[in-house]
């Protein structure tokens, strides 16, 4: 029994064994694996890097006339990257394999040519890389492969919002006073408006007027007074004007320095202590903080810039202007959604923002008011083809808009009277030919806002009341389309700026 009993207590050693066995058989496989794991993630950056640096070598020529450049490059490139393959000296094992085709966008595609020789012309090149992993605790080895697929694709950077196209004294009228707000009274000519309505701004440019900012994403969170993001703004207006000048467009640059001036003195005159963070008023890729070095290259239209300034430094968002329809009118708005700006970006790219919203009130007198507002549309603008063969080059965009509402209210000390006005949506295409430059922002309006209010409720009011409220808005109805689209908020209406197109951006597509 004794002996039974020791001959047990051995089994504990041998279970221990047995477990230190599979831990180390684990232990090993864990090793093996992760070199394999390390391996992948390496031959992938490769295929990736490679594949992005030679396809800028396709330039519209045939295969035969690029194949032997694309592969020097390809091997050049994998150099770059800490990789040579067995056939340049490499270790053993290496491979770098190079196949040019063709790229499908709608279906995701790519199509190898067959011979390199032919007469085809490829837009996309195909990076395969290669390796060899031995094993340390186990026998044999693994061969390693990953591939990566670049191909130039036309990119086109744009916004969607509702700003000013076009200009009549209505419109100038609300614009200075809502200018009113950095300072003294301004006076700006509807020509002078139109300069900068048609002119739009690159945030690279305005980091370059005030290098202390750093970043895209310094621009738009920094905490900045209105008179500083003027002086900005005019610096980096006066530099595009040299470089138009510099390129031979002086009609460009004249228009430019015009802005220039004007900006400039908005600055110089800015009273307000006001302090705005960018993003109140814009946003890139539907954020405040986009990253990536496209966001520097997103431009946004100088007037909205000025008119979203306006609107921060108002406090309130309010105003009071003389329409001339015997009434001072009292304007308030609302920012709901800043305007919004896409970088450069392939085909298939959405944007949408939503409208402001816009307050008209008008003292009858005695007590009695007039109030007119409208809550703006949803816009949405997608980037549907970029075209850089032929003529025109041009860049097209399918753009669809909802419903809006206005809504008139009529309070007196005993009661109040409401009616409302559906505006419906719309849709359109909107195409921008070639060439581009930031002096002519290519705005165009898929609905012009039309509105022909009427007051249901009129009828209903004591009189004389009733008869002032119905003068009152048949003199308001042709001005408040303007006025909606001079602060920006177009009624079921959509305008898109498209910037400038890069035809051949090299980018990763598998």
């Amino acid at each position: 029994m004794r002996r039974l009993n020791r001959d047990e207590s051995g089994v504990v050693m041998i279970m221990v064994a047995a477990a230190m066995a599979m831990l180390m058989t684990a232990t090993a496989l864990s090793v093996d694996v992760g070199r394999v794991v390390v391996t992948n993630r390496v031959l992938q950056s490769v295929a990736d890097a490679v594949a992005t640096d030679v396809v800028s070598l396709l330039n519209g020529s045939p295969a035969s006339s690029v194949a032997s450049a694309v592969d020097s490059e390809a091997v050049a490139g994998a150099g770059r990257n800490n990789f040579v393959p067995a056939a340049d000296g490499g270790p053993s094992g290496n491979t770098l394999t190079v196949t040019l085709g063709q790229w499908t966008t709608s279906s995701s595609t790519f199509t190898p040519l067959s011979d390199t020789d032919s007469a085809d012309v490829p837009d996309a090149v195909r990076v395969q890389a290669g390796a060899v992993v031995g094993y340390i605790f186990q026998v044999g080895s693994s061969i390693l492969s990953r591939a990566g697929t670049a191909s130039t694709v036309p990119l086109a950077g744009f916004s969607v919002g509702s700003y000013l196209a076009s200009f009549d004294s209505t419109q100038v009228t609300v614009l200075d006073g809502l200018l009113a707000a950095f300072g003294p009274p301004v006076s700006i000519t509807a020509v002078g408006y139109q300069g900068l309505a048609t002119t739009s701004i690159e945030l690279g440019d305005l980091l370059d007027a005030d290098a202390s900012l750093g970043s895209v994403q310094n621009l738009l969170t920094a905490s900045l007074s209105s008179k500083s993001v003027l002086a900005d703004l005019a610096i980096a207006l006066g530099q595009d004007a040299t470089t138009m000048l510099d390129s031979g467009n002086a009609s460009a640059a004249a228009t430019l320095q015009t802005d220039q001036t004007i900006v400039n003195g908005l600055s110089v005159g800015a009273t307000t202590s006001a302090t705005v963070e960018l993003c109140q008023i814009i946003e890139v890729n539907s954020s405040c903080s986009p990253t990536g070095s496209g966001a520097a290259s997103a431009s946004v239209n100088v007037l909205s810039l000025i008119t979203g300034l306006a609107e921060v430094a108002n406090g309130s968002n309010g105003f009071s202007v003389n329409l001339g329809v015997g009434y001072p009118v009292e304007i308030s708005t609302s920012i709901i959604q800043p305007a919004a700006i896409q970088p450069p970006s392939p085909v298939g790219q959405s944007l949408s923002t939503q409208q402001m919203t816009t307050t008209l009130s008008l003292n009858l007198g005695l007590g009695d008011s007039l109030t007119v507002a409208s809550s703006g549309a949803l816009a949405t603008a997608t980037l549907s083809a970029v075209n850089c063969v032929g003529t025109p080059e041009q860049t097209t965009y399918g753009v669809k808009t909802t419903a809006a509402e206005l809504t008139a209210t009529v309070a007196t000390a005993l009661s109040q009277y409401a009616s409302s006005d559906q505006v419906g949506g719309g849709s359109g295409t909107l195409a921008f030919p070639a060439p581009w430059t930031n002096t002519d922002g290519q705005s165009v309006a898929t609905a012009t806002p039309s509105v022909s209010f009427s007051f249901s409720g009129a009828s209903q009011l004591p009189s004389p009341l009733s008869g002032t409220v119905t003068t009152a808005l048949s003199l308001l109805d042709p001005q408040i389309p303007d006025i909606l689209s001079a602060l920006g908020t177009s009624v079921a209406g959509a305008t898109v700026t498209s910037y400038p197109t890069v035809c051949k951006a090299p980018v990763l597509v598998q």
